[in-house]
């Protein structure tokens, strides 16, 4: 992959217009916008890699988790850059490992 000295990145997708930020639907929009790249943050809560940059433990059952992101990433066929923030220290281990199993 090749980036040109400006990058577009997707932070968080496109999520103008009434889409939520890290959601599948803001991750689509971006992917059809050719973002070369697509930030997002991932927690661990529940037990569950999720979506999100700020969480709060009641509103962890409708967030997207981050095997749908992956689903997605895969039926999109999207060759851009992930750029992946994990909040807290948390999940790391399953974060990588669901990461390798992308390729």
């Amino acid at each position: 992959m090749h980036l040109s000295k400006q990058t577009i990145i997707a932070h968080r997708g496109v999520h103008d217009h009434g889409t939520p930020e890290n959601s599948l639907a803001a991750f689509q929009r971006a992917i059809d916008m050719d973002a070369e790249g697509l930030e997002l943050d991932v927690q661990l809560a529940n037990h569950r890699l999720v979506l999100k940059h700020d969480i709060n433990e009641e509103e962890t059952a409708n967030l997207p988790t981050f095997q749908e992101f992956l689903n997605l990433i895969k039926a999109s066929k999207y060759h851009g850059f992930l750029l992946i923030e994990l909040k807290g220290s948390e999940g790391a281990q399953e974060l990588y490992q669901q990461c390798r199993r992308l390729h």
